[in-house]
């Protein structure tokens, strides 16, 4: 019950932590991956951020392991750096979906907005049905339903319902991957390691879910640079 505790309360501070992601910072982060790749299109793109989160929070979590499981840490000292841990793979989930989003042509500004996002994302399929339940719309492809044109105050309900399920199914698993991290430094790192590539591989599905294909081209930013097509 301690670590499920400990688990809920990093994953609470970690998603407050994972919406100071703002829109520059993703666009820089979309920006840097298309200056790799300028023949890129959006699908390519996307697919490139989905690697790119996958690896990065694969790293974060067998680090993690490694780190918690070194000889002479205590376990108090060992918890603490999973917990923050914790707050890594839900920024990097947040700069993630964020970024999906923008490719999409789906820039969220509003915290709550972006909230609901990632509650979704790292819920899967329940908590697509949450939202779509919430918003009366079908739950595939439900990330436009995140823009303006919804109601704030629906959208308020829908992170409300969300964040329940949220600690208390991340929390069990979560839970789970802490005491796994503690093991003999080699196996903690690998539950580690595995546990987090396990969790971005479900976030990666349920953000395709919410917005489908990628669209054949950058539509926002061509008109803005005054191009034809």
């Amino acid at each position: 019950m301690a670590v499920l505790d400990t688990a809920q309360s990093a994953l609470e501070r970690g998603i407050d932590a994972a919406m100071r992601v703002q829109r520059p910072a993703v666009q820089r982060h979309i920006a840097r991956v298309r200056a790799r790749h300028p023949e890129a299109t959006p699908n390519q793109v996307v697919g490139l951020l989905e690697t790119h989160y996958q690896r990065l929070v694969a790293g974060i979590g067998a680090a993690a392991g490694a780190s918690a499981a070194a000889p002479g840490l205590g376990t108090a000292a060992g918890l603490a750096l999973n917990v923050a841990e914790i707050s890594a793979f839900l920024e990097a989930t947040s700069l993630f979906c964020l970024a999906v989003a923008e490719v999409h042509g789906i820039p969220l500004d509003d915290a709550r907005r972006r909230r609901a996002l990632l509650y979704v994302v790292l819920l899967g399929d329940s908590g697509s049905k949450i939202v779509g339940k919430v918003m009366g719309a079908p739950a595939k492809e439900w990330g436009r339903l995140l823009e303006d044109a919804t109601p704030i105050a629906v959208v308020e309900t829908a992170n409300k319902l969300l964040g329940q399920r949220f600690l208390t199914r991340a929390g069990r698993k979560q839970g789970a991957l802490l005491l796994g991290r503690e093991l003999p430094l080699g196996v903690g790192a690998l539950i580690g390691g595995v546990g987090n590539h396990r969790l971005a591989s479900e976030a990666i599905k349920a953000a395709r879910k919410a917005f489908g294909p990628a669209p054949v081209d950058f539509p926002r930013e061509r008109r803005r640079l005054g191009m034809r097509g």
